[in-house]
């Protein structure tokens, strides 16, 4: 049979195929379908002839057989849309760019991942990084041998071409091991719970039994009362074997086969955008799938009623904008995970003959801002006149403070009493196609009040100006690096507040130009 041909693709469609390796790489995975074209790039090669030892004759479609290992990570991509697993795994340029708010979630994740395992302490850390997985899981086999073995941080596991890390694996008190995932989140999700699965797949798969797995999230109702943190209450264990088990069960080999078919393309799966594409997370190729959206068509209104509605903002006008923070992990007595702490403020003060005075409050040090950045406001704002603001975020952030802070609690409501919404105002009485549907400040400045811009900024958003700031407290913070954060930090607040006022001289002129024009 020296010079046969295999039997064609036509022959073995729905031939399960054994994996074997070109260079290095599995190609095909156990139980694994191959479509036709696959097939046909693997059956042109005779029986006989050195086997793969070059190039076959259809090198496109074997290149998609030597397919990228998986990870927990790109396991969850393909749950989400397979395109994105694809785009991933060979495409991982045409991503969005990671900002400064984006990356701070991640740096968040990564805090609290390291701060969970003192909850288990005294711990061995693998501490090989990702792109040294092969050693990693050789060290991890080497601990696990040792029956006294103390928890482990990031064991690393392979099967099946799945790599993962395990946030914290230890000795149970039976047989076998318990696996706990750490979430910064203050809830357990359906997607954490597919992530904890394909984990126990894996381990299992490489020889490891596990007897529980765990979600371990932070809890919401926690209140810090000082001192080291107490992390049994931090901290909520949730059990989650049996529901990983059933969708390992249920879905994964389906899954899996699915994604690995996907991987063997030579194009990326033809999947229209919707819905799945900002849940359970926005897409990392959000932008490169949105770029050929159809434009906002619909057309510049004005509203006759625009001038009226102006008309409800008295003088003095004070235009205001808060900066805050939410640390995952509670800095300050009495508070909970992820509770909003405002550090700034801005505010710009428009008289009836058109002054404008500017003041602002940042903190400075890692005390509670809290009680200052009460203070500071009241004395700052105006007895009456109007309170502008963009959105309701500044309304719900005062009554957490009266709240938190009693003493303080009239006067801050009488503040709540007299703000006005110009993002209220804008959207029921004024549309420009320029501002591409989103009525954010960012995209509305630029059209009404284009000489304001933020590019010339090194903060450029509100989660940009939160993660900085939580560097500036940060105790290795350099006193260098401090000062130009709070000098950036009060350039992009003001310029929040200046865009407030521009914006309503803005929308005065076109409310008397529309009045003209009718």
């Amino acid at each position: 049979m020296g010079g046969a041909s295999l039997p064609r693709s036509r022959e073995l469609a729905g031939t399960t195929l054994r994996p074997f390796s070109y260079n290095g790489a599995l190609c095909a995975r156990p139980s694994l379908r191959l479509p036709f074209a696959a097939l046909d790039a693997l059956t042109a090669i005779p029986y006989g002839a050195p086997t793969l030892c070059e190039p076959p004759s259809k090198p496109e479609a074997l290149q998609r057989l030597m397919l990228p290992s998986l990870s927990k990570s790109k396991f969850q991509y393909g749950l989400q849309c397979l395109k994105r697993l694809y785009l991933q795994c060979y495409r991982p340029e045409l991503a969005d760019p990671v900002d400064q708010a984006q990356q701070a979630i991640f740096d968040t994740g990564s805090a609290v991942g390291e701060f969970a395992r003192q909850r288990f302490p005294n711990g061995r850390l693998i501490e090989e990084t990702y792109a040294e997985h092969g050693q990693a899981v050789r060290t991890t086999e080497t601990l696990l041998a040792d029956a006294k073995v103390p928890p482990l941080y990031e064991a690393a596991f392979t099967f099946e071409d799945i790599n993962t890390r395990v946030d914290i694996l230890k000795r149970s008190e039976g047989q076998g091991f318990d696996l706990v995932e750490v979430k910064s989140s203050t809830q357990a999700k359906p997607e954490h719970v597919t992530d904890v699965a394909i984990q126990m797949h894996v381990v299992e798969g490489a020889g490891t039994p596990i007897s529980r797995a765990y979600l371990m999230h932070l809890n919401r109702d926690y209140v810090y009362q000082g001192g080291d943190h107490d992390l049994d209450c931090l901290f909520t264990l949730e059990d989650v074997t049996s529901r990983a088990r059933a969708f390992i069960d249920e879905h994964v080999p389906n899954d899996l086969s699915r994604m690995w078919m996907a991987l063997q393309e030579s194009s990326p799966p033809d999947i229209e955008i919707g819905p799945h594409c900002k849940k359970p997370y926005r897409c990392s190729f959000y932008g490169h799938c949105h770029q050929d959206e159809v434009g906002q068509t619909k057309a510049a209104f004005t509203s006759p009623n625009l001038k009226t509605s102006l008309e409800e903002i008295s003088f003095p006008a004070s235009f205001l904008d808060f900066e805050t923070f939410n640390p995952a992990i509670p800095l300050y007595i009495g508070t909970s995970p992820y509770q909003v702490i405002p550090f700034q403020w801005s505010l710009h003060v428009l008289d009836s003959s058109g002054e404008i005075n500017h003041h602002s409050f940042l903190n400075g040090n890692a005390e509670d801002p809290r009680k200052n950045f009460i203070v500071s406001l009241l004395r700052a704002i105006p007895a009456d006149g109007a309170i502008v603001v963009y959105s309701p975020y500044e309304r719900t952030v005062l009554r957490g403070l009266a709240q938190a802070f009693p003493d303080y609690k009239n006067r801050l409501l009488a503040l709540c009493d007299r703000m006005i919404d110009l993002l209220k105002l804008l959207r029921e009485n004024y549309y420009h196609p320029g501002i591409g549907g989103s009525y954010s400040l960012k995209s509305v400045a630029p059209i009404l009040a284009p000489h304001l811009i933020y590019a010339d900024l090194n903060i450029r958003d509100g989660g940009a100006a939160s993660a900085q700031y939580a560097g500036m407290i940060a105790d290795d913070a350099h006193e260098r690096d401090k000062a130009k954060t709070r000098k950036d930090l009060l350039a992009y607040c003001a310029r929040d507040t200046e865009a407030l006022v521009h914006v309503y001289k803005a929308l005065i002129a076109e409310a008397g130009a529309a009045r003209a024009r009718s």
